[in-house]
């Protein structure tokens, strides 16, 4: 297959579906697989997918695990699905979210294989929330992202991602498996290969539900949750805790009185959000003498 679609799924009964027709309903001129990767789900996900895959046995490779796989480890569930992958090209997309456009991979695809040094597409993002699609950017142009980007504040919207299948991907995943942000994980290690590319186009829906991640969290549980995300990035990767990082990342935070600025230090450190850093670390980032407000 030239390209490897990767869906990671548990407990989308009420999604999947959709999913899955949003991949076989891409048109393209190249061979593709489908793998489905259901981590032990509760619900009749499963079923659905085997569904599916007897239909289309020549596309869907489905892997159902009997036991969760992710209460077991982080890291787990990538390695799996990454090391099945067998495309020149990978594209994710949760058993939650779907693809609009049907000619999503062929566009990104021509892209990567015209432009060699592009190691990640991605696309422009389009929210589903309520009943109400919301769609952001509005670039008439391609755009760039790179290294330092990634390490500050850019995020590649998972579903929207197609990259090239790079060697060493599995195991990098592997040895830095980040609370929260594996999408960034992998658009870091993308961003050592190679420029990544914004695509000026809406081809997919990043939904929004119950089992969300950040659904329901205050705008500033939110703000902890992007921020410690690069904070795991940069400590896994023994980068220490970045100044600029954090700047970006907080940004209107800094407008705060220094007691309100410890308070927040606080928050974040006693957040139940399993970090692994101590509060001298974030004092010290925040509090350093020299630091301009």
């Amino acid at each position: 297959p030239i390209v490897s679609i990767i869906c990671i799924t548990y407990n989308h009964e009420k999604f999947i579906r959709e999913a899955i027709e949003g991949f076989l309903n891409q048109i393209v001129d190249f061979p593709i697989e489908i793998i489905i990767h259901d981590d032990a789900s509760t619900d009749s996900t499963a079923k659905i997918i085997c569904e599916y895959a007897s239909i289309y046995k020549d596309k869907i490779k489905p892997i159902l695990q009997k036991e969760n796989q992710k209460s077991k480890g982080l890291g787990i569930v990538s390695r799996t699905v990454f090391n099945a992958a067998q495309g020149k090209y990978i594209a994710l997309c949760e058993g939650d979210d779907y693809w609009t456009d049907p000619f999503k991979l062929q566009k990104q695809v021509d892209f990567l294989e015209a432009n060699m040094d592009v190691s990640l597409t991605c696309t422009l993002k389009a929210v589903l929330r309520d009943g109400v699609i919301t769609k952001h950017g509005a670039k008439q142009s391609i755009s760039y992202a790179n290294t330092k980007n990634v390490l500050t504040d850019f995020i590649a919207p998972t579903q929207t991602m197609v990259f090239r299948n790079l060697k060493g991907l599995s195991e990098f995943l592997n040895q830095h498996p980040l609370i929260y942000g594996g999408d960034r994980a992998i658009t870091y290690y993308a961003s050592l290969h190679g420029k990544i590319a914004i695509l000026p186009f809406w081809g997919s829906i990043y939904r929004i539900t119950k089992q969300g991640v950040s659904t329901g969290l205050s705008s500033r549980r939110k703000l902890i949750v992007r921020f410690q995300s690069s904070i795991d990035l940069h400590y896994s990767l023994n980068l220490g805790c970045n100044y600029l990082l954090i700047r970006t990342q907080l940004g209107s935070f800094f407008s705060l009185k220094l007691k309100d600025k410890v308070r927040l230090i606080i928050l974040i450190a006693t957040q139940q959000l399993n970090l692994r850093y101590s509060l001298k670390d974030y004092a010290e980032a925040f509090l350093k003498k020299k630091m301009p407000l």
